[in-house]
């Protein structure tokens, strides 16, 4: 073992050794500008070229899984060859501590957990991830006694004897909750349910269904059915008992179509019938002080590879039957994709051989999760802020046409489980807005949508509005934050990890002149910071951007002249140092476009969606090009966007799609009412619920439940904003 303790990997110091495993170490750590804690993991291996490669590709997979029952991945990197991630610490230990070896666990706290795990998973899969290695000991407890789903791993190339020694060892302490087909090298989504079914079995009967050697194991998973529960639990409901048993069937297809289903089913029944009483278990503690540096209690050592799979059943989101449960219609298996090449199934769940060599070819590497206090699982609702005129947020809603909707320039292809969309009115804006930004914050556990002033119409004096505005979501109402804010339009808004807007300046109605600025605003406080960039940084209106949420932003040049028919974006690219303010000229925009869409790929890539090259809208683009963080360097896609997305309004969904609503077709002179959901890895579009009257130059956010918001701006007439405010309701 190599003792690191002072080493930095990134932007982390290693404070000290938390734990250690065959493959991996962790240590307590520490952001060197932000003073915040987290867990670095260290692969006990020195990668270098294909694998090395291998190692980035599998952990941009995991860093992009978002989601508030998953734990984060913050960082990762290779420091001189050895692989390492940064991630979230959980201060209060794991359900395995909560609920030692023979705990019964109550009923209503079993409940609780399948809900928050299924949900995870659920989400999982949908991006298209399977976890292979849900237990106890993968479910680590967070400030407020939450669930925080560990050990999606990563697959590394190590094959010395040594390894594979570990990985035996690793199998046989897992193999308990290994479904049949994953015994065989053959995982798919339903494999977690399984899994899932038998951590149940044990929650409430005390024990795991099957016992033995690996090989005995093995076997029972494959040929024998679990002991009835009413012999272990006489009172359990039938219908309880029964949804377990479908979740443990031996074929994947008989297993409920979804995890959500599954939860879904396991709550309604756990409520069927007399209720049943279970041996009372510990109660897990009351959070602890975190105060730095936090107490480490426990080590959670190897993970799972990930496997990916290319197509999944949308959710089934039906009734529990009331007498009893017919097994879900069988749904088309999913394509196994290992994500190390190479990586071959074994020969069959008792020779164990074959099962040892795919594990040796993707030895777990993420599951290593230091459990004991610090840095607070981050929000859904902005993962990454994204910027245009407008400002963010999403998910999809049936598809349909509306008069104004314009015609696609590339097929619309459906992109996951369908999703219902509807949209409504909300109480109307305490003045016309157009060419203005909105953005969702939580400020003292309550919810709002902040609003900047922008242009109000020729009929208006002023014409510009420099108030900020909020929108108290649980009243209903709007106020007026402060009315001396920066005059501001055509600009962009993100929010950070610590919950700090920034503005860029846009066109300043106050002295008529480009400003290029950034404002920040701290929304708890109201404390404003002007941030001026260097000579060489040159950013003005009509521009783009988005937070990392590692503490960077991306800004693109827009317009730097007033407007004019000859008025066209500049190719700037920059990125902001939050942390140590400190500015950085990036490879030029590949092509000079204004009101883009901006938006994080989740794969350590920015994507760029249409937009125009003049602030006429005269001369808008369907083209879409990725920006690689790690090479700066951009390239062409060769797929286009539905539309050129002139003066729409954008959200990230968080999840690698982006919903673009409304827009301007500069041939018909009209303001467009379309809706898509596009997915930025596949660029597939998907038209959702069209929005009545359209909307341009108006401003979107999300609420992180299911809720976006969105500021119309214009309609038909750029000279005449609304004072239209919508909500788009999404449910899958």
């Amino acid at each position: 073992m190599v003792d690191r303790v002072g080493q930095q990997l990134g932007s982390y110091r290693l404070i000290r050794l938390l734990g250690q495993g065959g493959f991996a170490e962790v240590y307590l750590c520490q952001h060197v500008r932000l003073n915040s804690y987290a867990a670095a993991k260290v692969l006990n291996a020195r990668l270098a070229g294909s694998d090395a490669d291998s190692f980035q590709r599998e952990a941009h997979t995991i860093a992009r899984l978002l989601h508030p029952h998953i734990i984060r991945v913050f960082d990762y990197d290779i420091a001189e060859g050895a692989p390492f991630l940064i991630m979230d610490y959980a201060p209060n230990g794991t359900v395995y501590n909560a609920h030692p070896k023979g705990t019964r666990v109550p009923l209503a706290q079993v409940v609780s957990y399948v809900k928050q795990v299924a949900g995870a998973l659920h989400y999982a899969h949908n991006e298209k991830v399977i976890h292979r290695d849900i237990k106890p000991e993968n479910m680590l407890l967070g400030r407020n006694n939450e669930v925080l789903l560990s050990d999606f791993g990563i697959a590394t190339v190590t094959q010395t004897q040594s390894s594979r020694s570990q990985l035996t060892r690793d199998i046989v302490g897992t193999v308990a909750y290994m479904s049949p087909e994953q015994l065989q090298g053959k995982p798919q989504p339903a494999s977690d349910q399984y899994s899932l079914g038998i951590v149940i079995y044990e929650w409430l009967t005390g024990a795991r269904p099957f016992q033995g050697s690996f090989t005995e194991i093995a076997i029972q998973h494959v040929m024998a059915s679990p002991r009835p529960l009413r012999e272990k639990i006489p009172g359990i409901p039938p219908q309880l008992e029964e949804v377990i048993m479908v979740a443990l069937a031996k074929e994947p297809h008989k297993r409920f179509a979804s995890m959500q289903s599954f939860s879904n089913a396991f709550e309604q029944a756990s409520a069927s019938g007399p209720s049943f009483r279970s041996i009372p278990a510990p109660i897990p503690g009351s959070p602890r002080d975190i105060s730095p540096p936090p107490i480490v209690e426990e080590v959670v050592t190897t993970g799972p590879t990930i496997p990916v799979f290319t197509e999944s059943s949308a959710p089934v989101n039906t009734p529990f039957p009331a007498q009893s449960i017919t097994p879900p219609r069988p749904a088309p298996a999913a394509a196994f994709i290992p994500m190390t090449p190479g990586a071959t199934p074994g020969p069959g769940p008792v020779q164990r051989s074959g099962v040892f060599s795919r594990r040796v070819v993707l030895g777990g590497l993420v599951g290593l999760v230091a459990v004991g206090g610090g840095l607070a699982v981050l929000a859904l609702a902005h993962p990454f802020g994204i910027g245009t005129g407008p400002a963010f947020t999403p998910t999809a809603g049936p598809s349909g046409t509306g008069t104004h909707s314009a015609s696609t320039s590339t097929p619309v292809t459906p992109t996951g489980p369908p999703v219902t969309s509807s949209w409504s009115t909300l109480p109307a804006l305490p003045s016309p807005e157009a060419d203005n930004v909105a953005i969702y914050a939580r400020v003292q556990q309550r919810g709002y949508i902040y609003m900047s002033g922008g242009f109000r119409g020729t009929k208006y004096s002023p014409r510009h509005d420099d108030n900020l505005y909020r929108y108290d979501i649980a009243a209903s109402q709007w106020g007026i934050v402060t009315s001396n804010f920066p005059g501001m339009f055509n600009n962009s808004v993100v929010l950070d990890a610590q919950n700090n807007f920034f503005f860029t300046g846009g066109f300043s109605p106050d002295n008529q002149a480009v400003t290029p600025l950034v404002y920040k605003y701290q929304p708890d406080t109201g404390a404003l910071v002007k941030i001026v960039p260097p000579s060489t940084i040159v950013f003005g209106y009509g521009g783009s951007m988005i937070a990392d949420q590692q503490g960077y932003l991306y800004i693109t040049q827009g317009f730097m002249q007033v407007f004019g028919t000859r008025t066209f974006a500049g190719r700037g690219w920059y990125r902001y140092d939050i942390a140590l303010d400190q500015w950085k000229v990036l490879a030029p925009l590949p092509v000079g476009v204004g009101y883009t869409v901006l938006a994080p790929d989740r794969r350590g890539g920015i994507v760029m969606m249409g937009g125009t090259l003049d602030t006429e809208e005269k001369q808008g683009i369907t083209d879409i090009y990725r920006y690689s963080i790690a090479s700066d360097t951009w390239t062409k896609e060769q797929i286009p966007a539905p539309q050129a997305f002139n003066g729409v309004a954008s959200c990230d969904l968080g999840n690698g799609k982006v919903v673009v609503v409304g827009g301007y077709d500069p041939v018909q002179n009209i303001t467009l009412d379309n809706t898509w959901l596009i997915d930025l890895l596949t660029l597939h579009s998907t038209a959702l619920a069209t929005l009545p009257g359209g909307s341009r130059l108006g401003a979107a956010t999300y609420d992180g439940a299911g809720n976006v918001y969105l500021v119309r701006g214009a309609s038909n007439n750029a000279n005449a904003p609304t004072q239209d405010f919508w909500r788009l309701s999404l449910t899958s």
